[in-house]
């Protein structure tokens, strides 16, 4: 008899797990892009020779490490120099991260249908660096995943006690966070007669600055006139967002 009471329960809880495995705590989201906004270059040919350029994203994405005095005995944390970006190099492959420290990334498009929230998220991208003259160098990111993090289904987490299983979706390229690395290589160089970055409409100077700062400092490398906001030919854009 009371097997077949632990049975029952066994089988009415797995019933009450399947049943909820759609329900969505949060999970409606909404795109803010209008039609033409937010589209911009993945790659850029930078006047400079090859060596030059992979010095440059070195010093600007290479892991590097500095003490926290917050814990006792101190530790070695890890800090992304710009923009929660990270270079990770292996059998001469080359990959850009840009992964959830302090509280970001955040996405510049996705949103919180009932908040209006920016959704947590994190990027990976292919690098290729191709010398095409002396002083000629290609720079190319390739869209290999995103992990975008949208709401999360009505069932018990073990890893933290609760009824919430985050529900992480690759939602695509934005073309935003990939010429904002190029953006980066470009100012750290000295690169002339590069294009602004290309944000739609619905996005801040305040937002942009938010995705700068590391531990609390900003490390926007580029400046206000380097960014437009809506669509390119929109010559008031920017103006508008100062306002």
């Amino acid at each position: 008899m009371r097997t077949h009471r632990l049975f029952l329960v066994l089988a009415g809880f797995s019933l009450f797990l399947l049943c909820n495995r759609c329900i969505l705590i949060k999970g409606r989201y909404y795109d803010i892009r209008l039609p033409g906004e937010g589209v911009n270059p993945t790659s850029y040919v930078f006047d400079f020779p090859k060596a030059e350029v992979m010095k440059t994203i070195d010093s600007c994405f290479s892991n590097h490490y500095l003490k926290d005095s917050s814990f006792s005995p101190p530790k070695s944390i890890y800090l992304p120099r710009i923009r929660n970006a990270s270079l990770h190099t292996w059998e001469g492959k080359h990959e850009i991260k840009i992964d959830a420290t302090d509280g970001h990334p955040k996405s510049y498009v996705f949103r919180q249908k009932r908040t209006k929230e920016r959704l947590t998220c994190a990027y990976y991208y292919d690098l290729f660096v191709d010398s095409l003259t002396n002083n000629k160098t290609r720079v190319t990111l390739v869209y290999e995943h995103s992990s975008v993090l949208a709401g999360g289904y009505l069932m018990f987490n073990p890893l933290d006690q609760t009824f919430n299983i985050p529900r992480f979706l690759d939602l695509g390229s934005t073309t935003i966070e990939e010429y904002e690395i190029l953006m980066i290589i470009g100012k750290t160089l000295g690169q002339k007669g590069m294009p602004p970055v290309n944000y739609p409409s619905g996005v801040t100077i305040e937002e942009v600055k938010e995705e700068f700062t590391v531990y609390g400092i900003l490390t926007l490398p580029f400046t206000e006139d380097d960014m437009v906001f809506g669509l390119p030919e929109s010559a008031d854009s920017l103006k508008q967002k100062k306002r």
